[in-house]
């Protein structure tokens, strides 16, 4: 499950890093004002961006942007805003884009974390990562000759951030929506546990959720949901009947860690 913004929504199935505005349920949570935090600097900088072919009908095109990590500690979300430029000298108006590295990791994990030794969905110090973002082409579906981009915001590996406090929040705020998406349904797969048959156990909830007879689960909510426990049971088909004792420990431990990279060293949130 990948979980990146999307268009203004947080996207746990999509594999794309767009512009994005805090959607309105992941605001339900409490947040406090984050404390001033240092500029961004060169702690994370863009050393390319590389345009792709561009198919016509399009109103974006596909563009790799390189993202070295120059600090000392593994980056765990970065935040960036692109300015495309056209044929005719003229520039598009700047786009916010972000990818949270440590909630792609968390949602890719096939076992639990503390057992896990790959970490390649992190942004180690020296290293370089390359993200595909989409930028608006210009009028009459002019495709841009050139991005610049430049680094607004870093989330590092001790809760610690850097640059736009908006931006470091709004990582904030969907992780917390997010501890709490793996907290249901690790609610769900304990409840399917106790029955005879976890797996129709765990369709039948996943059924029940698509169909709106889950009265426990918001309408806001039960897509994402039901997308997850889709993906459990998945996992359940292919790993027989220990399988719904290994998810639950997975489960878990995206809960708790995705819970504790929710607020910032000192407790902002």
């Amino acid at each position: 499950m990948l979980c990146r913004v999307k268009h203004g929504m947080f996207a746990c199935i999509a594999a794309t890093v767009l512009a994005w505005a805090p959607p309105s349920w992941a605001q339900a949570s409490t947040s406090r004002p984050l404390p001033h935090l240092t500029p961004v600097g060169d702690a994370v900088v863009i050393p390319g961006i590389e345009i792709q072919p561009v198919t016509g009908g399009r109103d974006s095109v596909s563009v790799k942007v390189q993202l070295r990590n120059m600090s000392q500690k593994a980056v765990y979300a970065v935040g960036m805003e692109l300015t495309p430029t056209y044929a005719d000298g003229s520039q598009g108006k700047p786009s916010s884009q972000g990818v949270d590295l440590l909630a792609l990791y968390i949602s890719n994990a096939e076992l639990p974390l503390a057992l896990r030794t790959k970490t390649n969905s992190l942004l180690r110090p020296g290293e370089t990562h390359i993200e595909t973002v989409e930028v608006p082409v210009g009028k009459d579906g002019l495709a841009p000759v050139g991005v610049s981009g430049t680094v607004t915001a870093v989330v590092l590996e001790d809760r610690t951030a850097l640059g736009d406090g908006a931006t470091v929040q709004s990582f904030l705020t969907h992780r917390d929506f997010q501890a709490r998406l793996y907290s249901a349904v690790l609610d769900d797969l304990r409840a399917a546990a106790a029955s005879v048959d976890p797996l129709k156990a765990v369709e039948a909830r996943q059924q029940d959720i698509l169909a709106g007879r889950a009265s426990d689960v918001s309408a806001e909510v039960a897509s994402m949901r039901a997308q997850t426990l889709r993906m459990v049971m998945s996992g359940l088909k292919a790993g027989g009947a220990a399988a719904i004792g290994r998810e639950i420990e997975n489960y878990r431990v995206r809960a708790e860690e995705t819970a504790r990279h929710a607020t910032l060293a000192g407790g902002a949130k």
